[in-house]
Parts: C-alpha cells; sequence; structure tokens
C-alpha cells in the first residue's frame, strides 16, 4: 500500500508498519550507521515518534562496543570493533541494506554559480545533507550575465 510523503512517514517514526523501505544514517566510520539500526538508546516505545530506529531494536550489550569506538583513536582497534559490529548486525538482521546511501543532485549556473563539482567537489550536492547543504549556500554567488562560470 502506497501513502502520501507525512502520512508515511509519520506512521514510520512511529513505528507503526510492518515493513517499509526507508533511508539510514551515514558517517565517517560506520558507527552512526550501526547506532541507528541497532542502539537499545534509540529505541522508543511503538507509537512513540523517533528520530531513528524506526524498527524499534536494540541489539543487547552493543553499548560497550558503541562506548569503545567513541574511545579509541586507534585505527586499527576502530576496524576490528567496526568488523564486531557489522558480524552482530549481520547475525540480528535488524534490517536490510538494499544498496549503498546515493547522493546526487542537479543545478543549474544560469542564475547562481559556485555549487559543488568534479573540478571543485568540497561537499555533496543534495539537499538532504546537513549540515553540507548549508556549506553549498554560503558558497553560491550570483552569476554574471553572459559569462559562463
Amino acid at each position: 500500500r502506497t501513502y502520501d510523503f507525512g502520512a508515511w512517514f509519520n506512521a514510520l517514526q512511529k513505528g507503526e508498519f510492518s515493513m517499509a523501505i526507508s533511508w539510514s544514517v551515514e558517517g565517517p566510520t560506520p558507527l552512526d550507521f550501526y547506532r541507528f539500526l541497532m542502539d537499545p538508546e534509540t529505541r522508543k516505545p511503538q507509537g512513540e515518534a523517533s528520530a531513528g530506529n524506526w524498527h524499534r531494536y536494540g541489539e543487547p550489550g552493543i553499548a560497550s562496543v558503541f562506548e569503545e569506538f567513541d574511545r579509541t583513536i586507534d585505527p586499527i582497534r576502530q576496524r576490528e570493533l567496526a568488523a564486531e559490529l557489522q558480524r552482530r548486525f549481520v547475525e540480528a538482521a535488524p534490517a536490510i541494506p538494499l544498496f549503498p546511501n546515493p547522493s546526487w543532485g542537479v543545478y543549474s549556473t544560469r542564475r547562481f554559480e559556485g555549487f559543488p563539482s568534479e573540478a571543485d567537489p568540497y561537499a555533496q550536492l543534495s539537499p538532504n545533507k546537513m549540515p553540507e547543504a548549508l556549506l553549498v549556500m554560503t558558497r553560491l554567488r550570483i552569476a554574471r550575465a553572459g559569462e559562463q562560470p
């Protein structure tokens, strides 16, 4: 069954679904992804709106792995902890990732210039990427009439 976005997202946030296709989060390490999908601290009761962990899953005993990952600056140990998070995620299968988080955007230089490009990839172009979308807004400038950027 399909819904308009508002009704669908409301049901998603409240955990009122049997199956849904949605999204997760990304970050500089896998930590944010696994926290979003498995952290008991982010699990809310069904019917209460949640910013994430919409499926209401909490992996028992995983908090210590998250805490150690947060504390360590050793990249080898971080990889070991990420492997542990991945192993536990695969065993529990609280969600099924369908594809990596693609990001894209479209722009026109007819009126504005300064968008991220292959020559200047300072941010992802997608308007859904915060705070990067704000960074893009600070770099845009009015295009000069008749000039190509």
